[in-house]
């Protein structure tokens, strides 16, 4: 579980692990995101593969937490 659709969902499936995106959490959509991409130490091959999975449909999380983190508590089995 994770906010960042790539080092967090992608590689969680990647791993054959079920997958949360917190979307709620996402710092790539606040403004200052775009200044820590033109600083980063990350290649422009990174920095496009990341662009390209935050587009809609780009990658495809099993489960969305859009709200807060008490949302994941439907998906365990309590008994």
């Amino acid at each position: 579980m994770g906010d960042n659709i790539l080092k967090d969902v992608f590689m969680a499936q990647q791993a054959g692990v079920t997958d949360v995106h917190a979307l709620y959490g996402a710092s790539q959509h606040k403004t200052e995101y775009e200044l820590l991409r033109k600083v980063t130490h990350w290649t422009p091959e990174m920095v496009e593969r990341e662009r390209n999975a935050l587009k809609p449909g780009g990658l495809v999380p099993a489960y969305v937490l859009d709200m807060n983190f008490a949302q994941i508590l439907p998906l365990f089995e309590v008994s």
